[in-house]
């Protein structure tokens, strides 16, 4: 299994991060266009709470959790970068 350092467990949270702000941003994005009925509230509910919002969350908790499962069997056991 490959070292771990501090800098490259921090890139993967800050990563699962912004694909999760994505989400959000995505979210608020199709909330707007139906607040302005520029679309219906089905192709909302398909959009929004859809492919769009799973996509990013499942990203986004993937990333997260394939960094502290590495780090919890590298990097805290053996010193990580010390």
């Amino acid at each position: 299994m490959e070292k771990w350092t501090s800098r490259k467990f921090w890139s993967h949270v800050a990563a699962g991060f912004v694909v999760l702000l994505l989400g959000v941003w995505l979210e608020v994005r199709f909330l707007e266009l139906l607040e302005k009925k520029l679309i219906t509230a089905e192709i909302y509910s398909s959009l929004a709470s859809g492919i769009f919002w799973t996509v990013a969350v499942f990203i986004g908790a993937a990333v997260g959790i394939y960094a502290v499962a590495n780090v919890s069997l590298d990097w805290i056991h053996k010193g990580g970068d010390r």
